[in-house]
Parts: C-alpha cells; structure tokens; sequence
C-alpha cells in the first residue's frame, strides 16, 4: 500500500533535473541524460524543489510547466527561448527573475504563457523581450514591496493581463508593445504606483474596469490607435498622470472615476476624447493645460468636484460639456476649437475664466447655470447661443438648478413649467413650445420678466447687474436666443445690460447690433447701439469703470443725446430749416426789403403777381439757409440800404444754416457718433 510521504516524494521534482532535460543535446554542453530514462517535461501538477537556473542558456525545446509548485526561485537571466514558454497556472514561491537592472535581455522568440499564475515574490522581467504575445491574464502578483518590473521590457505582438492582481508596485516603464497590451478589470491594490511612464503600444490600450488604488503614472505614453479607461478606478492619493501621452485615435474615459489630482497637460488626441460621465471627486486641481484633440473633447454628464483648468486646449472640431457640473473654479482661458463650445444645461458654483478664447462656430450656454463669475473677455465667438433657435417645438424647455446627479433627469422645465408638464405629457393634442413662449412674453408683466430670467444662464448679483460678468473686447458675429424673435431680443438686452459696472464694456452691444445689420434688422440695430451709448452714460453716471472728459460730457449733453447719438437727426433738422425757410420768406416779403446788389444790372423783385413773387423770396431765403448752394438769388439781391435789422437776419439765417446743414452732413457720413 502506498503511504501519503510516497506519494508526496513522487510528486516532487528537481529542476535541475529539469535543467538537464532542457539542455540535452545542446551545442557545448557534455553532460546527456541516459536514454532509457522517462522525460519530464511537460509539467503538471508537479512540486519543483530547487532554483530553476537557466541563465546564459539557449533552449530548442518547448518549456511547459503548468499547475506546479515552484518552492523556490527562478532565473532566466540572458536566457534565451527559441520555443513556446508556458508557465499557467502555476506557484512561484520565491522570485521570478527574468532580467533585472544588473542582467537582462531573456529572449522569448514565441510566447510566454503565465496564465493564472501567481508570484508570491518579486517579478522582473527588466529589459526581457517577447517576440511573440505575453499572457498574464489571471495572474496575482502578490508581493506587496515590488509586485512587478517590466521596466524596457519589449513585446512582438500582444501583452494579456486581463483580470490580473497586483498588490504592489508595478513597472512598466519604458516598456513595448507592437500591438495591443489588455489590463480588463485588472487590479493595482495596495496603494503602490503603477508606472506606466514612456511606454508605447502600437495599437491599443486597454484598462476598462481597472482598478489604480495608488499613483497611476501614465507620462508620455504613446498609443498607435485607442487607449481605454471606460469606467476604471483611479484611488492613489498621489493623483493620476497623463501628462505628455499621446494617442493616435482616440481616449476612452467614459464613467472613470479619479480620486485624487488628475494631470492631463499636453496630452495629444489624434481623434477625441472621451470623458462622458467621468467623476473627478477630489477637491485637488485637474488639469488639461496645452492639451489638444484633433476631433472632439467630450465630457457630458462629467462632474468636477475640485478647480478644473483646460487652457490652452485646443480642438478641431467641438468641446462638448452638456449637464456636466463644476463645483470649483474652471479655467478655459485661451481655449481654440474648430467648431462649437457646448455648455448646455451645466452647472457652475464659482468663477468660469472663458478669457481669449477662439470659439470659431457656437458658443451654447442654453439651459446653464452660472453661480459665480464669469469671465468672457478678449474673446472672438462666431455664435453667441444663449438658447437653439431651432429648439424642437414638441419638446419642453428645461434648465439646470442644481449639481447633476442625474444627468437629464434633474432638470426643471420652464415651458411649460413642472406643475404643467404632467398634463401636457397626457394632452393627445399638439402643444408648441415656440407657441407658449409667445404668449407668455406677449402678457408681459412679471410673467414675462420671470420667464427671461429662467432662461438667462447668468446669476444675478441684483435685479441689475451680474456677479463679475466681463466681456470687454469680446465680439461674435451671430447672436441666437431662443424660438422667438421676442425672446431672442428680451435675452440680448439683458446679456448687454446686465454686465458688473465695474468691468462694463460698449463691446456686446456693438456685436448685438452688427448681429441685426447682418439680418437686416436695421431698426434694431440702431437700437442696440444706442443702448450700448446710453450703458455707458448710466455706468459713468453710478460711477463705474466709464471715464469721461469735460468734453466728452459737453457733447454727449450739447450733441450726443439731443440726436440720439447720431441716429435721431431729421427730428431736429426739419422743423429748424422749416421754419427758417418760412420766416425767411416772410422777413423779405415785402416791397422794398430786396434791393438790386451795387454795380449789377440785375432787377428788383417782382411784387405781383403773386406766385411769382413767392417762388422768388422763397428760393432767395433758401439760397440764404444752404451754404455753397448757389440758386443766383442771393448773387442778386441783398437787404435794402440802410435796414439794419434786415442785414441782422440774413447773416443770423446763414449762420443757422451752415449748423444745420454741417449736422446733416454729419450725420449722413457718421461723424456726429461718439467715438467707441
């Protein structure tokens, strides 16, 4: 009968019995195993007593050792490995060494298989290269010290490590990967780094549903096509760097949740990134400083909870932040992007610093909340979108006001308001947004005030200025607010002149009023230009940033104002000429006022009959009233000789005249406008 102790030897093995199997027949070796003696290898289920040394060693044969016991180490150092290496499922027990910082360079020209395998110690595959594919799905790296070096290690084609646990530091510096490396739902527990610094992939990256509970150290890693985090986990106290990566397609960071600080600079996307629903949760600073997307930076539903800085961000296409919150401050100062900055239905608790930034198509603000300044200065937008204009008719408008938790589902309708919405939703007629709209603004009232204030993205500070609103030498070539041309002008008004005195600028009113020119709205654009002239006066007036000079008020109380600054001229100009063409008329009515100029041989005025003696002291006090027009009648007569009064009058009439006339002259080139 065979006792456990007999069955326990059998299964122990040597390695260097396993050392002389792999080395029979090998070139320069003297020592062969007897013929008649049964092979080891493959492996299984085995228990492997000594250290495995197979340094400096070339191997022909397949190495397969698979579920067994390794009780001690194993050195594979400048090993090379002309077969398949296959160490699943197997217990190392002691260090795995396969290249450290003294010796390197273990040569694997096929694969290396680890699959399920666990290292109880340190494993170093420092400077190895794989010329194949790499598989460590399943492993545990289980020493809490130094769970893995891969440092400048090089793999052929893929690098597996799906569902693989390390439990301490890990490194992949400078490593190589010719296509795809795979980390799903791997785990980085115990709070060591896992650095992944300089590596480079020639395809993808991919760590959905990872786990980093220490530092994740990404800096300047290069990706040929995708890297995916979707919904990974980034917990190291130490923050998150991606500083300098670059991807030639895209970054997947959908739902990922960051716990600490989050180092983004100079990150290049060949494509877009993704950030949709990501969680920044620490209050420490995330950073996108410099970085640049060749597509789209999409960040819907994305919360963060600390300051948030994307300057200098530049992107070809959009930056999209629908229903994402920001409850730190947010920089996006000098942001560029090719297309739209989509802001719709987000929410900000302190200061937006959106300074010198180039938007070249949309700026969308529609349904946002802005509780804290905003900074909007040295800007150049081709559309300013307060609300779509081509907003769905069947559609409820809502608004942001409150932190998103829930995405869309905590928005609170305006029209129709949420105490109507329950019943519009079970109406089987047709309702119309564009149509409530217009009759709310049409009762107008409170009703309409409450409604433009629902819908202006910008809080107020007082009923009439905003928290710290600057758009100075901001300027945008279109202005959109909404379904309704009425709404759309209520919104303008109050974005030109709700600005904080303290930072007021004419600048929004210019751009609202060439905005209307460019429609063809003609009336409305004199009217926002002469609101904006009337924004400063107010602003001067309450002692705001506006400084004017002595003579900047004379005229603007003298000429500015009584013309309405330019735009309210034939009101004062007719009546004056009017009524100096017609007491000039009667001034030299009657006979004997006109005389025949001295050395001429011209005739006296007709006194009959009568319309001929209108036409010609009518056309002499207009010939009188328009300087350098020259009718022949004032070359022919002159007030009689002697009549002191008359002369008077013809010189006050010409004097009245050349005013007059210089104001239409002004006013038909521009002139009279004060200056901007």
């Amino acid at each position: 009968m065979t006792t456990h102790s007999e069955i326990s030897r059998h299964r122990v093995v040597s390695a260097k019995d396993i050392v002389e199997e792999l080395t029979q027949g090998s070139k320069g070796l003297k020592r062969f195993l007897p013929s008649t003696k049964k092979p080891l290898l493959p492996l299984r289920n085995k228990a492997i007593r000594g250290k495995l040394d197979l340094r400096n060693l070339v191997i022909d044969k397949p190495l397969e050792i698979r579920e067994c016991d390794f009780e001690d180490g194993v050195d594979l150092r400048y090993c090379e490995f002309k077969q398949v290496v296959n160490f699943s499922g197997c217990n190392f027990r002691q260090r795995f060494n396969s290249g450290d910082e003294v010796e390197s360079h273990t040569i694997y020209r096929k694969d290396l298989i680890c699959k399920g395998a666990t290292f109880a110690g340190t494993v170093s595959l420092n400077g190895a290269r794989v010329e194949g594919s790499a598989y460590f799905s399943g492993a545990s790296f289980l020493n809490v010290e130094q769970s893995a070096d891969f440092t400048a290690s090089s793999f052929g084609k893929t690098l597996d490590c799906n569902n693989a646990v390390f439990k301490g530091p890990v490194s992949f510096n400078m490593l190589q990967c010719g296509n795809n490396a795979y980390f799903h739902s791997a785990r980085f527990e115990g709070g060591g780094e896992a650095d992944f610094a300089f590596a480079s992939f020639g395809t993808h990256i991919e760590c959905p549903d990872t786990l980093f509970e220490g530092k994740a150290n990404f800096h300047r890693v290069k990706c040929g096509d995708s890297a995916y985090f979707e919904r990974a986990h980034f917990e190291g106290s130490e923050g998150t760097n991606f500083a300098f990566a670059s991807f030639g397609a895209n970054l997947y960071c959908d739902e990922v949740a960051f716990l600490g600080s989050v180092n983004f600079d100079s990150l290049v996307c060949a494509d877009t990134g993704y950030f949709r629903g990501a969680d920044f949760q620490s209050e420490e600073q995330v950073t996108f400083h410099y970085a640049s997307f060749g597509h789209n930076l999409l960040c819907n539903g994305a919360k963060y909870r600390g300051e948030v800085s994307f300057r200098s961000v530049k992107c070809g296409h959009n930056a999209v932040f629908t229903n994402a919150g920001f409850v730190g401050e947010v920089n996006l100062r000098y942001l560029e992007l090719g297309r739209n900055l989509d802001l719709r239905w987000t929410y900000w608790t302190k200061r937006a610093r959106l300074g010198q930034i180039q938007v070249s198509k949309k700026l969308r603000l529609g349904g946002a909340c802005f509780r804290g300044a905003v900074e909007l200065y040295d800007s150049s937008i081709g559309t300013f979108e307060l609300w779509d204009p081509n907003h769905p008719d069947d559609q409820p408008l809502k608004i942001r006001t409150t932190f998103p938790q829930y995405g869309e589902n905590d928005l609170r309708s305006v029209i129709p308001s949420e105490n109507e919405l329950e019943d519009t939703s079970q109406k089987t007629d047709a309702w119309s947004a564009r149509q409530e709209l217009h009759n709310r603004l049409n009762r107008g009232g409170q009703e309409a005030k409450d409604l433009v204030d629902d819908l202006f993205p910008f809080e107020m500070q007082d009923e009439k200025h905003l928290t710290g609103m600057n758009v100075t030498s901001t300027s945008f070539e279109r202005f959109h607010g909404g379904p309704t041309d009425e709404l759309a002008r209520r919104l303008a008004v109050k974005l030109a002149d709700s600005q904080d005195p303290m930072t007021f600028s004419i600048d929004p009113y210019r751009s609202l009023s060439n905005h209307y020119a460019s429609i063809g709205d003609e009336a409305e654009a004199k009217e926002m230009r002469v609101r904006g002239y009337h924004g400063l006066r107010e602003n001067r007036r309450k002692g705001g940033r506006t400084n004017w000079t002595r003579k900047r008020w004379i005229s603007e109380w003298l000429l500015y104002r009584p013309t309405k600054y330019g735009y309210r001229i034939w009101p004062l100009l007719l009546p004056p000429i009017f009524f100096l063409f017609i007491v000039g008329t009667a001034v030299f009515w009657s006979q004997g006022s006109l005389e025949p100029v001295a050395g001429t041989k011209y005739p006296p005025p007709y006194d009959a009959p009568l319309a001929q003696k209108m036409f010609e002291h009518a056309v002499y006090s207009l010939d009188l009233l328009v300087p350098a027009l020259n009718l022949r009648y004032e070359a022919m007569w002159v007030p009689k000789s002697g009549w002191l009064l008359g002369w008077i009058y013809a010189t006050f009439h010409s004097i009245l005249g050349w005013i007059l006339i210089a104001l239409f002259i002004s006013w038909l080139t521009g002139v009279i406008k004060p200056p901007e």
